[in-house]
């Protein structure tokens, strides 16, 4: 299962945005396109605030990165200090 949860974002992401419910087990995160400066990260829904998932899922690249948690968590991608020319992607693998 693939799971698109950036797509081409070229600003910070804040309010609401793209989110994934994850059925538990192993991830791979792949974080594509132009970066300019930003940093992407792989966030989790835990105890009503969203967390990072840690330094395999944060990007400041083109780069793949795994994970593994239990069952009943939300996902969602997290773009921070995004340049004049930052389009990247963040999509998740099951």
């Amino acid at each position: 299962m693939n799971i698109l949860l950036l797509d081409e974002q070229t600003i910070d992401t804040t309010g609401t945005q793209e989110t994934a419910d994850f059925n538990g087990g192993t991830g791979v995160a792949a974080a594509t396109g132009v970066f300019d400066g930003c940093t992407v990260k792989l966030q989790c829904f835990v105890d009503g605030s969203w967390v990072d998932l840690g330094t395999n899922t944060t990007f400041t690249t083109n780069g793949i990165g795994g994970f593994q948690l239990p069952a009943g968590y939300t996902l969602r991608g997290s773009v921070s200090s995004a340049g004049a020319s930052t389009s990247v992607n963040l999509r998740v693998t099951v």
